[in-house]
């Protein structure tokens, strides 16, 4: 979501409703983060 892969904190792999909810908890919490996704946007949740 924010940085890039050497300077995000939390690195989540997946964008399905767990990943993306993780990756918007853990930014509210402060921590930077990048999502890592096999596939396209569109194609996920």
């Amino acid at each position: 979501m924010t940085g890039g892969l050497g300077t995000a904190d939390v690195v989540v792999i997946g964008a399905g409703v767990i990943g993306l909810s993780i990756a918007v908890r853990l930014l509210e919490t402060g921590r930077s983060v990048t999502v890592l996704s096999d596939r396209e946007p569109l194609e996920t949740t």
